[in-house]
């Protein structure tokens, strides 16, 4: 995740340690208007830690799709389109937000 200033907040990188979110008085991304009441626990995973899994699980990798959109403000400075996604203000693309990945079993 990247603070306001799109600087790194957390480590790119896996940890054997969660980060740990105390609740406070937010909601999530998938429900923002019901406060979080209990701490949560998130790992942290790279680009290749997903993809070895999926490699790891016999899987083939058909294609891995990149895009400068989400379906939900992750950021502070995310402003809505017109389609509904939240993008980085004009000209400030070029960090994915999110990504596809299409495998099929071998």
């Amino acid at each position: 995740m990247f603070d306001a200033g799109l600087r790194p907040h957390f480590p790119y990188f896996r940890s054997p340690n969660p980060f740990e979110y105390l609740p406070d008085g937010h909601g999530s991304y998938a429900d923002p208007d019901t406060p979080l009441t209990t701490a949560n626990y998130q790992w942290q995973h790279s680009m290749a830690d997903v993809l070895n899994a999926l490699i790891v699980a016999g899987l083939r990798l058909q294609f891995l799709h990149e895009f400068p959109y989400c379906n939900y403000q992750q950021l502070p400075q995310l402003e809505k389109d017109k389609d509904g996604w939240w993008r980085l203000p004009e000209g400030r693309d070029s960090l994915p937000l999110t990504f596809s990945v299409k495998a099929t079993k071998a």
